[in-house]
């Protein structure tokens, strides 16, 4: 899968019946996990975002301080 330039592997675990997740294209650790395949499209898109996001607020804070 892929969104805002970031590829994503998931990989269904049967043991516990869920879907987990890993981007592969961040110098960073970004995992997701969720119950169906469309939720771990919308939990890597919130992950992505939320990653973003904290990229963004770190970088004002660093020119701000």
């Amino acid at each position: 899968m892929k969104y805002k330039g970031f590829i994503a592997k998931v990989i269904f675990s049967p043991e516990v019946g869920s879907f987990y997740g890993e981007i592969l294209n961040s110098l960073d650790l970004i995992v997701f996990q969720a119950s169906t395949l469309t939720h771990a499209r919308d939990a890597m898109q919130q992950a992505i975002d939320c990653y973003l996001c904290h990229l963004s607020s770190t970088s004002v804070r660093q020119t701000q301080g």
